[in-house]
């Protein structure tokens, strides 16, 4: 049994220890405690102790001096509890302005005559304990306030795994604290002293290498109403949940395109996305589009049809009526035009024709056969870097031009179009999708960053055909399905054709585009909600950042996000676009770039773990966390990773994959690798299986 009771004052100090000369002090004496101890292993009698608290305040342990003039009594201090990070504490931990650690009780005593005029509070452990140094400063580093430890030069690689424990500075000084502060005040001798910036950093766990097991959960939620037809969409076409939200996507994009645009910073832009699925063939691409676009395709079916009667009738009239006759119903009664904006040619030129001779403003090109598009005609040698071209103006602004022969044939002198939309939403197999992401070309312009891709496993092999519940599920009898098809209808048709009250954007002259698409404005607080995670995304591009590797199709995800919101939100009938649904289209782009980043080739793969690997043995045989980014390019095996593009690409993949951080050594310009202590423990971050 412990008996601690109030320290009473003493007319002398205790011989029995020095650290007790300071229990006569008047800011001290609420920290010392008299004691008796009755315990076997431990006895104290007629002992003192000092109080140790926690960071939230809690007092909870006890270090205790035996009163070494009773024979009986154990002969060395010690520690009540198992220590936790408990510290002295003079002042209030919780409540004050800055903390100051050290060790010893005479360091701390002038330590917190010089701070607590600035509400300052010093933590502090007698020399007895000062192993648990570091645990303490990791401790109270938790309270997110600043931070500053002083200690002897002499501990310096003592201390050393608090560069990445906590944020704070070290200063590393020539003499004792009680020495310096003699002369000096606190700033001088901070001034004076080694300095050392102290960065918490917060790891993750590391996502192992095989791609099967990569940690990128398609995030359904943020469709929001539309979640639950995603999900429905996957139940009855048997994909993934991202195989079926890239055709929800395609939906909004091949109606939405058509009405409203996307604001952007000052300006708006088209809200057209470009979707790419990698998937093998009978993965159920071509089943979940046929579900998701139903509505889409049943209103081209119509205007198909009501163009079929026109050109009947046109052609009827044509052949009938002679000379002037025939002139003036020409004049009053165009060549009819086929306006569907469904494409699944693999090809640029019908694109471009159905822009520029039918003038259509809003065409979507959706297919499973990607092969057709990237192995065809429009991306040979002698026409990809044209066909990228009118694909990224559309993409970006709207604009193309097709120029034919004045002599040709068909030549025409309609050369242009204006304002006008393009939705991709493309499939294919790994082995025609993976060469597009190398293609020096279609990366240099940018092309391939502009699409959001999937490529999440199928699930061939694990599909249901015979069960009951699979013969019973009719999704066209699906009330939540019907309800979408319902929806898309309604924003499909002219709004002309609705009464007033059905507009879902009232304004009396809203902000409209040539083309009549509604200007989209930011809510209260959107714009900047964008902005934020636009400037996050720019600051991960910086060198030794996880992004720095994929600018072009990092620098895309703030523009691809407003895009999704915007389209989110129209289809939801609001007027504004709000942070919620920012939020939804923020999760969609980075999974998507996790998506692009993660695809690689085992090879890449394969040389990122035995650079992994050769960085784990050299710090365990070095008794260390880090490595020289230099050290490492001079002595890394094989030699083919020493190449500087190879190990840059390298260090990058690892750091997005959380397996290292790539940092600089204190205040100068050298690059450093740090391991993720889990990779260093061996728990975690191999291959996955």
């Amino acid at each position: 049994m412990i008996e601690i009771k109030e320290l009473t004052l003493l007319d002398h100090t205790p011989s029995y220890h020095d650290d007790l000369c300071y229990a006569m002090r008047d800011v001290w004496r609420d920290v010392f405690v008299s004691v008796n101890s009755d315990a076997k292993d431990y006895p104290a009698i007629d002992s003192a102790g000092v109080i140790l608290q926690d960071n939230t305040g809690d007092k909870n342990n006890l270090f205790i001096y035996p009163n070494t003039e009773i024979a009986s009594n154990y002969k060395r201090p010690f520690l009540m509890k198992d220590y936790q990070g408990q510290a002295v504490v003079l002042g209030n931990a919780t409540l004050c302005t800055k903390i100051h650690a050290v060790i010893g009780f005479d360091n701390a005593d002038v330590l917190y005559d010089a701070v607590k005029d600035d509400l300052g509070c010093v933590v502090c452990l007698p020399r007895l304990l000062e192993h648990h140094f570091n645990a303490l400063i990791t401790h109270f580093g938790t309270l997110n306030k600043p931070l500053a430890v002083y200690a002897p030069l002499t501990d310096k690689q003592r201390l050393e795994s608090l560069k990445t424990a906590v944020n704070g500075v070290l200063y590393l000084t020539i003499a004792d604290l009680q020495t310096a502060l003699a002369n000096d005040s606190l700033d001088d001798v901070c001034e004076q002293s080694d300095k050392v910036e102290l960065s918490r950093i917060q790891w993750q766990t590391p996502t192992p290498f095989a791609r099967a097991n990569r940690n990128n959960p398609y995030p359904i939620d943020a469709f929001g109403n539309l979640a639950d037809v995603v999900n429905i969409l996957a139940y009855y076409a048997q994909v993934p949940p991202s195989m079926a939200g890239q055709s929800v996507l395609g939906v909004l994009s091949t109606i939405g395109q058509a009405k409203v645009n996307a604001p952007f910073s000052h300006d708006h832009k088209p809200t057209s996305l470009y979707l790419l699925t990698e998937a093998p063939s009978g993965a159920g691409k071509t089943s979940v589009q046929k579900l998701a676009y139903k509505a889409i395709f049943d209103h081209d079916r119509k205007i198909y049809q009501k163009f079929s009667d026109c050109m009947t009738e046109w052609e009827m009239m044509t052949q009938t009526l002679k000379g002037k006759e025939l002139a003036e119903y020409k004049m009053d009664n165009p060549k009819p035009v086929n306006k569907q904006m469904m494409l699944d040619d693999a090809t640029i030129e019908p694109i471009l024709d159905k822009m520029v001779i039918d003038e259509c403003d809003n065409v979507a090109w959706v297919t499973s056969e990607a092969s057709k598009f990237f192995n065809g005609y429009t991306m040979q040698s002698s026409t990809s870097g044209n066909a990228m071209g009118h694909l990224t103006n559309l993409y970006d602004g709207g604009y193309v031009n097709r120029v034919r022969s004045q002599r040709a044939k068909d030549a025409t002198w309609k050369t242009s179009a204006y304002d006008v939309r393009l939705t991709i939403d493309m499939s294919g197999q790994g082995a025609v999708i993976q060469p597009a992401f190398s293609d020096k070309l279609m990366s240099e312009q940018g092309f391939m960053a502009r699409f959001l891709l999937s490529a999440e496993k199928s699930y061939i092999g694990y599909r249901d055909w015979s069960s009951d519940e699979r013969l019973s599920a009719n999704p066209y009898d699906d009330a939540i399905l019907k309800g979408f098809w319902a929806r898309c209808d309604y924003l499909l048709n002219d709004m002309a054709n609705y009464p007033a009250d059905h507009i879902p954007f009232a304004d009396v002259e809203p902000n409209r585009d040539r083309k009549n698409r509604f200007n989209m404005p930011f809510a209260s607080d959107a714009m900047r909600h964008l902005a934020k995670f636009q400037q996050h995304i720019e600051n991960s591009m910086a060198d030794g950042q996880a992004l720095a590797g994929y600018q072009a199709f990092a620098s895309r995800m703030a523009e691809n996000a407003s895009r999704i919101a915007t389209l989110l939100a129209y289809f939801d009938g609001k007027e504004q676009l709000t942070t919620e649904y920012l939020d939804g289209a923020f999760k969609l782009v980075q999974y998507s770039i996790n998506e692009q980043i993660h695809y690689q080739d085992d090879n890449e793969i394969s040389d990122a773990e035995i650079l992994l690997n050769w960085l784990v043995k050299k710090c365990r045989e070095k008794k260390t966390d880090r490595l020289g980014y230099s050290w490492v390019q001079s002595n890394i095996k094989p030699d083919r990773l020493n190449k500087r593009e190879v190990l840059q690409m390298l260090t990058e993949s690892l750091a997005y994959s959380h397996h290292i951080k790539l940092g600089f050594m204190g205040n100068t310009k050298s690059r450093e690798i740090i391991i993720n202590p889990l990779v260093l423990q061996g728990k975690t971050g191999k291959t996955g299986k």
